[in-house]
């Protein structure tokens, strides 16, 4: 019944949208809205603000006197 529905769903919105293109548009000459310049702002500032990874760390995992990885006879 659920994927009848999902199918019935997909057909009537493939069919509006077919009738009405330019309700949704991709067009890079639409005019942008301030909230979508703010979110575009905000975004590049978190994205320009990420933390570099430092490429010299070394983990070391310590002790253990077996070649398992550290497991060994001791807790």
């Amino acid at each position: 019944i659920a994927g009848a529905v999902l199918f019935a769903a997909a057909y009537w919105n493939i069919r509006y949208l077919h009738k009405n293109p330019r309700v949704f548009t991709y067009d890079a000459d639409s005019d942008k809205s301030l909230l979508q310049e703010v979110e575009e702002q905000l975004i590049e500032q978190t994205i320009a603000n990420q933390p570099t990874a430092t490429p010299n760390r070394q983990d070391t995992f310590g002790g253990g006197q077996f070649g398992g990885g550290g497991a060994g006879g001791e807790f």
